[in-house]
């Protein structure tokens, strides 16, 4: 954006040979609603645009911009984190983690968006790696 290099990772979904009309729409409302500034307690990432890669190999993906500023930050999920001792949250932590999460399902209900595929494999956190 602007001329500047911005870290990103790509979230693909898998939809078959086809792809209809309206699955195109639901695709871009999605990228362009998570493109927008949201509530605080919307905690999901910042949606830069999305792929359409049906044609090719029957999916699309969105393209998120990674947080933090580090070159070393990495994605982990909450699966992993939960099974890690370097990363596992404390009590407390996990609670508040349990909130937020509940939090963000909340808004996307009240909007109508249902997300099908939740799970602890596909929740993640961001962490500067240490080299």
């Amino acid at each position: 954006m602007d001329g500047q290099v911005i870290q990103a990772w790509l979230e693909w979904r898998q939809n078959g040979t086809t792809q209809n009309d309206a699955e195109s729409i639901r695709v871009m409302t999605l990228a362009q609603m998570l493109h927008v500034s949201k509530p605080q307690t919307l905690n999901v990432p910042t949606c830069l645009g999305y792929v359409d890669d049906t044609a090719s190999n029957g999916r699309f993906g969105w393209i998120f911009a990674m947080p933090g500023n580090s070159k070393r930050t990495v994605l982990r999920s909450l699966h992993s984190i939960l099974g890690d001792v370097r990363y596992k949250p404390t009590l407390s932590q996990r609670v508040g983690l349990a909130s937020k999460l509940a939090s963000s399902l909340l808004h996307l209900h009240t909007c109508d968006w249902l997300h099908k595929g939740f799970h602890s494999g596909n929740i993640n956190f961001s962490f500067d790696e240490e080299m």
